[in-house]
Formats: C-alpha cells, sequence, structure tokens
C-alpha cells in the first residue's frame, strides 16, 4: 500500500488462511468468555499485571482474582 492509497483511504485486502481464522475465532470466543465470567473488568488492568508476573503460577493467580467465583464471598 502507498502513501498515496493510504491518503485516498484505499484498504488493502488482508488475506487470513482458514485455519488462522478459526483460530482467531476461538481466541476471541475465550477472551470473551472470560470477559462475561470476570463482570467486564478492565482488560488493561490484567494484561499490564499478566505482563509483570514472573511465573505461570503468578499469573493463574491473578486471572483467578478477577474471576467473581473464586471470590471469598463464594466459597464454602
Amino acid at each position: 500500500m502507498t502513501p498515496e492509497d493510504t491518503e485516498n483511504n484505499v484498504h488493502a485486502q488482508v488475506y487470513f488462511p482458514k485455519d488462522n481464522v478459526s483460530e482467531l475465532e476461538d481466541i476471541k470466543y475465550v477472551i470473551n468468555e472470560f470477559r462475561a465470567l470476570s463482570n467486564g473488568c478492565d482488560i488493561s488492568s490484567i494484561a499490564r499485571q499478566l505482563r509483570n508476573a514472573n511465573n505461570h503460577i503468578d499469573k493463574l493467580s491473578i486471572l483467578i482474582k478477577f474471576m467473581p467465583i473464586f471470590s471469598e464471598a463464594n466459597t464454602v
């Protein structure tokens, strides 16, 4: 795409192989389900904390913290 195309608002068509499209749809589904389970919490905040986590256990604890089904009010 040339600068003129961008300037004239011409959009290039992007081709994704069928497997990649399916995988992207799956990722989108997982993100939307997580967002629903976490009561629409701030995804940016979760991403920032995950980037700063040092290992998988820390990352898992961050994800669990944002899910209301694991909150203290719901534990037996």
